[in-house]
């Protein structure tokens, strides 16, 4: 093998690789905001994940601020952020009423374990329960992908979760009403 020979097969098996690295460079920019990449029947999508835990971690900060009143619009969030801060403003209030009722259990996950306390306290109607049940189901149900995140489904989801709200303050407005020294 002489020096040309040498020369050319190191130039062959570093062109290629170069070649990448230099559009790399010279796209980087692109690159950086490109959102999602699909590549025959696979996609990565590299915002959404991101946006959704920027978007908890706000929420976490901001937990003393009512969930209604955070400073984002609603055009920007993304439907599984919908339905999050829809089922974070349940929680909220359950932990609300569970702090009125002295029957606090803390922890992750312990939501349900919580609405249960509270019923049976009878600090909740008991025909709640279901209520509860379902909305957990499907909040489940989407992030498994087996429900669809359309506009139809997600309004139901919402108006529920509304629902489940309007009810727990209610009772709430109950308790704190009962608190309070008759004069």
């Amino acid at each position: 093998m002489n020096w040309l020979e040498f020369w050319s097969k190191l130039i062959d098996s570093i062109a290629w690789p170069l070649a990448v690295v230099i559009l790399v460079l010279i796209l980087k920019n692109k690159i950086g905001q490109l959102s999602s990449f699909r590549y025959k029947e696979t996609e990565a999508v590299f915002n959404a994940i991101t946006e959704e835990v920027d978007h908890l971690k706000e929420v976490e900060s901001n937990s003393k601020k009512s969930i209604n009143r955070l400073p984002y619009p609603q055009k920007r969030t993304s439907k599984l952020n919908m339905i999050i801060l829809s089922w974070k403003e349940v929680e909220a209030k359950i932990a609300e009423l569970s702090s009125l009722a002295n029957h606090k259990i803390d922890g992750p996950g312990f939501t349900m374990h919580q609405i249960r306390l509270l019923i049976d306290i009878g600090a909740l109607p008991d025909e709640i329960y279901d209520s509860f049940t379902i909305a957990d189901e499907m909040q489940r149900k989407f992030f498994s992908r087996e429900l669809p995140l359309d506009k139809k489904t997600i309004r139901k989801y919402e108006e529920l979760c509304s629902r489940l709200v309007n009810i727990i303050e209610s009772n709430i407005q109950k308790r704190k009403s009962s608190e309070r020294p008759s004069s």
